[in-house]
C-alpha cells in the first residue's frame, strides 16, 4: 500500500526533526526527516520532541484534503543517537553520572560510531581504553535501563497509554514494568496518582487477564465503590447500590466477586455497610484519634484574663461571652470548635486565640489551614500567624497523590487552628490527623449551615452531631449590627422566613419571569464599572454548569463582552475554551509547588509561544503554567456556589433560572448569598428562589458518627 493510501494500521517512522511549520499548546506541525532521507510532514502532540534527538514515531498516514499526505502521530519514542556527537552527548548526560564530556569523548574516539552497539555486547572492552571498573558499572546499567525503558514503552503503547501514563508507569516500576503488569494489571489504579482504573481495566483484556478473578473482582469494587461515594457524598453503600453498578459495568457473579473484594480488603463490610477501604479507614481513624485526644488541658486563668484585657485597651474589642466561652474552650480542652455564620466574629476569636498564645505559651509553634488558599492568606494578613492550605502544610506532591508529612513523618506543631471546616472532606481530615502526632492544641472553626465536601462524607455535622467535644456556638451577628441584609436573609434563609420586601440596603431581587436575565446582568456590571468598581470586585455564582444560565455559557459571554478578541491581543485556544491576556481565571486544582489552589482567582497577565507558557496574577504571586497545567484552569467570570465557598466578594450576582430548579437548596443558598460582603443581587424568578430555600439538602449516609459513639464508650470503660 502507499503513503497515498489512507491506513488505519499503527505505524513506525524514523527520523528527526528538521523545522517547525506549526506550533500551539497541544499541536504542532513539523517536517522531520526520515532514515530514508525523504522529508515528511508529521502533525500532532509534539511537545516532547528533542530537536537535537532522534525519533520514533507511532501513527497513522493521512491524506489532508488541504495539505495532502501527512503522518498524524499518537506516540513518540526517543531513540539511541548514531552520530559521533549524538553518542557522546548520551554518554556524557545525567543517564550516566560520572562520566563526563571528557571520558564520553575519549570512548567515543575509540570505539566510534558502533560505540553503542559495542558496548551492548561487551561493556568490558573499556578495560583497555582505561575507564574504571565503577565507570564502566555506570555505563553498563545505564545502558540495560534504557534497552528497558525501550521495551516497556513499546509494550505499553501497544497497550494504549498515551506517553504522560507510560512515563509515570515506567517511573514507578521500572524494569519490572512488564512483568508487575502482566501479574496484575489492575496495580497502576491503586499504585500510580492518575491512572485510573477503566484504562488497567482495557490493559487486562488486551493481556487477557481474567477480570471474574479476585485480583479482577477487587479491582473493580474497589472503583465502583469510590465513584459512587463520591458522586453520591456517601461514605458507604448498600449491597444493593453496589450489586446494581456491578451488575450494570459487568455481567457475573456479583457474591462471588465481593467475598473476593471483602477478603482483600478493597470493601469493608460493617453491619451491612459496605465501605470502599479509603472510606472507612478515614472514618475509622478519624474517629479514633478525636475520642483520644478529647481531653482537658490545664492553663493559667489568671494569664488569659490579663491578657484579654490588654487586648480591649490595644484593639478596642469587648468580647461578648460566647466568644469568651470559646477561647477558654480553646486552652481547656486539647480539642475544641467554634460554630456560627458569617458576622458572628469567628476570625476576632482567632486573633484573640493567637494573641492569647504569644504571651500564656511564646514558644508554641501555631499555625492556621484553611481549604482554599484565598482563605488561608486573609487569615495570615488579619491574625500574623503562619497559615496555608492543609495541602500545602502537608507538603502534598501532585505528580504521586502523596503528603510529605504522615504517620511516619509527623508535623512538629503545637496548635493547628483549621478554618473553613465544612470545606474539608474525611480523607484529607485522616491525612491531617495522621501528621499531628506532637499536636497540643486543635481548633476547629466552620459554619455547619454551609454546603458539606464536594467530596464525600459531612465531616462537621457528623462531628457535631457526635456531643462529646467542647463547642462554642455563636448567635451573635455583629455584621447585621451595621444593618447588613445580606447576613439577615442568610439567616432567614435557615428559618425559613424570607420576604424580600423587608430588605432594604444592601440586598436586590430582581425578577426576571419575563425578561432578559443575561441583559439585567450585564447593565448592572456596566453600572458598577461605571463607578470605579472592576470585574475583581463582582462575582457572577450560578448553581451549574450546562444550559442557557449554566457557568459556561455566562462566561463565553462575559469574555466576548468584557475581554473580546483583539488580533493585538495574545490569546491561546483548546476545545471550546479560549483563554486571553486580562482574562479572570479560576483554579480548578491545587497547584502547591506554585502556592496556588483549588478555588484561587486570577489574572492572565502574559502567553509565550515557544515554547508554550502562561502567567497568571494571583494577588501578588505570579504563576507560571505549562501545557499540561491548563487544564487546571477555568475562566472566572462566572463560577458555581461550591467553588466560591470559603470566599467573599464585595459585589456578589447569584442567578437561577427554571431548568436549574432541581439543584436548588437552603444550604446552597445559604452558601451563595454569604459570599457577598457589600452588595447582593439576586436575579431569578421569586418562585424558584422561594421553592429551592424551603428544600432540605438531601442527607448524606455516613457512619462517622457511630464509630465515635463506639470509640467514646470504649474510652468511658
Amino acid at each position: 500500500m502507499s503513503k497515498a493510501d489512507i491506513n488505519q494500521e499503527i505505524e513506525i517512522v524514523k527520523g528527526n526533526f528538521t523545522y517547525c511549520i506549526y506550533k500551539s499548546f497541544n499541536y504542532a506541525v513539523y517536517r522531520f526527516k526520515e532514515k530514508n532521507g525523504d522529508d515528511l510532514i508529521v502533525t500532532g502532540d509534539l511537545s516532547e520532541i528533542d530537536e537535537k534527538s532522534d525519533y520514533q514515531l507511532f501513527g497513522t498516514y493521512i491524506d489532508h484534503p488541504k495539505y495532502g499526505i501527512q503522518f498524524k502521530v499518537s506516540g513518540i519514542n526517543k531513540e539511541l543517537p548514531n552520530s559521533l556527537d549524538g553518542i557522546i552527548a548520551y554518554l556524557s548526560s545525567d543517564l550516566f553520572k560520572g562520566i563526563g564530556l571528557k571520558k564520553a569523548q575519549k570512548i567515543v574516539k575509540a570505539l566510534g560510531e558502533d560505540t553503542l552497539k559495542i558496548l551492548k555486547d561487551d561493556v568490558t572492552v573499556l578495560h583497555d581504553l582505561g575507564i574504571k571498573d565503577k565507570d564502566i558499572m555506570t555505563i553498563k546499567e545505564g545502558l540495560a535501563g534504557d534497552l528497558l525503558y525501550e521495551e516497556s514503552y513499546y509494550f505499553l503503547f501497544e497497550m494504549g497509554f498515551g506517553n504522560e501514563d507510560i512515563r509515570r508507569i515506567i517511573n514507578t516500576y521500572k524494569e519490572n514494568t512488564q512483568i508487575i503488569l502482566n501479574e496484575n494489571p489492575f496495580r497502576p489504579y491503586f499504585e500510580i496518582s492518575g491512572i485510573g482504573y477503566l484504562k488497567c481495566e482495557k490493559l487486562a483484556q488486551k493481556l487477557a487477564f481474567p477480570l471474574d478473578s479476585e485480583i479482577g473482582n477487587s479491582a473493580l469494587l474497589a472503583y465502583l465503590s469510590s465513584d459512587l461515594s463520591f458522586r453520591s457524598g456517601n461514605t458507604y453503600l448498600s449491597y444493593l447500590e453496589l450489586k446494581k453498578a456491578f451488575l450494570n459495568h459487568r455481567d457475573g457473579d456479583f457474591d462471588k466477586a465481593l467475598a473476593d473484594a471483602i477478603k482483600d480488603k478493597t470493601i469493608i463490610e460493617e453491619d451491612g455497610r459496605l465501605y470502599n477501604y479509603l472510606e472507612y479507614r478515614s472514618e475509622d481513624a478519624i474517629a479514633r484519634f478525636m475520642c483520644e485526644n478529647n481531653v482537658s488541658c490545664t492553663f493559667d486563668k489568671e494569664a488569659l484574663a490579663l491578657r484579654l484585657k490588654s487586648l480591649l485597651k490595644e484593639e478596642g474589642i469587648i468580647y461578648n461571652d460566647d466568644q469568651l466561652k470559646a477561647i477558654e474552650n480553646f486552652f481547656s480542652a486539647k480539642i475544641s470548635f467554634v460554630v456560627g455564620g458569617p458576622g458572628t466574629g469567628k476570625t476576632t476569636i482567632v486573633k484573640a486565640i493567637s494573641e492569647c498564645l504569644k504571651t500564656l505559651y511564646p514558644l508554641y509553634d501555631v499555625h492556621i489551614v484553611a481549604p482554599t488558599g484565598r482563605a488561608a492568606k486573609r487569615l495570615n494578613e488579619l491574625c500574623d500567624v503562619s497559615s496555608s492550605t492543609i495541602h500545602s502544610l502537608l507538603k502534598w506532591d501532585k505528580e504521586t497523590n502523596t503528603f510529605s508529612y504522615n504517620e511516619e513523618n509527623p508535623l512538629l506543631l503545637d496548635v493547628l487552628i483549621i478554618d473553613e471546616f465544612s470545606m474539608v472532606d474525611n480523607v484529607l481530615f485522616y491525612r491531617l490527623i495522621s501528621a499531628l502526632g506532637n499536636i497540643k492544641r486543635i481548633c476547629i472553626i466552620g459554619d455547619d449551615n454551609q454546603l458539606p465536601s464536594v467530596a464525600s462524607g459531612n465531616l462537621l455535622k457528623d462531628l457535631l452531631k457526635s456531643e462529646i467535644f467542647k463547642v462554642t456556638r455563636l448567635k451573635t451577628i455583629y455584621r447585621q449590627e451595621g444593618g447588613s441584609d445580606i447576613i439577615a436573609l442568610a439567616n432567614d434563609i435557615l428559618l425559613n422566613r424570607v420576604d424580600f420586601q423587608k430588605y432594604k440596603k444592601d440586598v436586590f431581587f430582581i425578577d426576571e419571569a419575563a425578561n432578559d436575565y443575561k441583559k439585567v446582568l450585564l447593565d448592572l456590571i456596566d453600572s458598577f464599572l461605571e463607578e470605579g468598581f472592576d470585574l475583581n470586585d463582582i462575582q457572577i455564582l450560578a448553581p451549574m454548569y450546562k444550559g442557557h444560565l449554566g457557568i459556561d455559557s455566562l462566561n463565553n459571554l462575559l469574555q466576548d463582552i468584557y475581554n473580546p478578541h483583539d488580533p493585538s491581543k495574545k490569546e491561546f485556544k483548546t476545545k471550546y475554551k479560549t483563554f486571553r491576556i486580562n482574562d479572570k481565571i479560576l483554579q480548578l486544582k491545587n497547584q502547591s509547588t506554585d502556592d496556588v489552589y483549588n478555588g484561587d482567582i486570577g489574572t492572565i497577565v502574559d502567553f509565550e509561544d515557544d515554547p508554550f507558557g502562561m502567567v497568571a496574577k494571583f494577588n501578588d504571586l505570579y504563576v507560571e503554567y505549562t501545557k499540561d497545567d491548563m487544564a487546571n484552569i477555568a475562566l472566572a467570570y462566572a463560577i458555581s456556589i461550591h467553588k466560591a465557598q470559603g470566599s467573599e466578594y464585595p459585589i456578589v450576582f447569584v442567578l437561577m433560572s427554571r431548568s436549574q430548579i432541581h439543584m436548588l437548596n437552603k444550604n446552597l443558598l445559604y452558601t451563595a448569598v454569604s459570599r457577598a460582603s457589600s452588595k447582593l443581587f439576586i436575579i431569578s424568578e421569586p418562585e424558584i428562589f422561594y421553592s429551592g430555600y424551603k428544600k432540605n439538602m438531601q442527607i448524606r449516609k455516613t457512619s462517622l458518627d457511630l464509630f465515635i459513639k463506639k470509640f467514646y464508650n470504649q474510652e468511658l470503660l
